[in-house]
């Protein structure tokens, strides 16, 4: 019988364009009303996408490993590190990328770079505004604020996977004990998840 491949993320550059990424190098654009494999050369499994519209779109791997369309072809992104890279966005000016052992990297398109970050393993990553926030693996809150990374305390120790929000006092994040946090701009605060173990939010 057939192996299925796991889906791990989906980004969607607008209502006619998709991208999805999964294990043993499984990614997949949608187009013209239906999904077709794209070839990034690689088996490593492809933990993360997001973009800004289909011609700036970036996929991040469990080898550390970073991908970017830019509206015609695939490029590999010189990340500079073997860890995993769990979670990525991407803004108007650069692409945020995070993972394993507080790992963080940007993107500005023409070079990348490390921002200081922490031991705890990050999972998701968000910007609103001026401001970027990972979430970790260990319940860890952290706020980049243009020159620095700040722990926000959290209120838990259970694992956080992703976030999103609408504005800088309005953010979500979940994790897989079904734990739902809200942030309203200076607190978390907890929620009641209406699914068990809610991998993702966007």
């Amino acid at each position: 019988m057939e192996e299925l491949e796991e889906l791990r993320r989906i980004y969607a550059a607008t209502a006619a364009e998709a991208f999805a990424c999964g294990t043993r190098g499984t990614m997949l654009r949608f187009v013209a009303g239906g999904w077709s494999p794209v070839s990034l050369g690689t088996t490593q499994s492809l933990e993360a996408v997001h973009g800004r519209l289909a011609d700036n779109v970036v996929v991040t791997a469990a080898s550390g490993a970073a991908y970017r369309y830019d509206g015609n072809v695939w490029k590999s992104l010189p990340t500079g590190t073997t860890n995993r890279l769990d979670g990525v966005f991407v803004t108007s000016s650069e692409a945020w990328m995070v993972g394993d052992f507080g790992t963080i990297l940007t993107w500005d398109g023409s070079s990348s770079g490390t921002r200081t970050g922490n031991i705890e393993t990050l999972n998701g990553v968000f910007a609103v505004g001026s401001d970027v926030w990972a979430v970790g693996d260990e319940g860890g809150t952290f706020r980049w604020k243009g020159s620095s990374w700040q722990r926000i305390p959290s209120g838990t120790t259970e694992p956080l996977w992703s976030l999103w929000g609408s504005s800088g006092t309005d953010l979500w994040a979940v994790g897989p004990s079904g734990i739902v946090l809200h942030w309203d701009g200076s607190a978390w605060s907890t929620r009641t998840a209406p699914v068990p173990t809610p991998r993702s939010i966007s």
